[in-house]
């Protein structure tokens, strides 16, 4: 029993510190989301997802899927209480250069 109580306050631990971590760079995506994203961006966005996809796992008790995080994420379905690993969508420029390719 006392195991069960010191993997709480471990996890509860973890979720406050995941939670801080996020609101310690709120700025940065807030700042892109209004078209002024800065160099370090991409960086903090792939590492907000991991750590929001941490603290949903953490948050749920459902442990996280392995997925390859250069071409796919995990996404939480609240209906089947779940994870599911999607492929990332494509960006723009990337899509664009592929479409020309494509007609060469």
């Amino acid at each position: 029993m006392n195991y069960d109580c010191n993997e709480n306050n471990e996890n509860e631990a973890r979720i406050n510190a995941l939670r801080q971590l996020l609101s310690n760079t709120d700025h940065i995506a807030i700042r892109a989301s209004e078209g002024l994203p800065s160099k370090s961006y991409e960086n903090a966005k792939a590492q907000r997802q991991a750590w929001r996809n941490e603290l949903t796992s953490l948050e749920t008790g459902s442990p996280l899927p392995e997925f390859d995080v250069e071409s796919e994420y995990a996404e939480y379905d609240d209906e089947t209480s779940s994870w599911e690993v999607v492929d990332k969508p494509v960006n723009a420029a990337e899509f664009l250069v592929g479409l020309l390719e494509a007609y060469e």
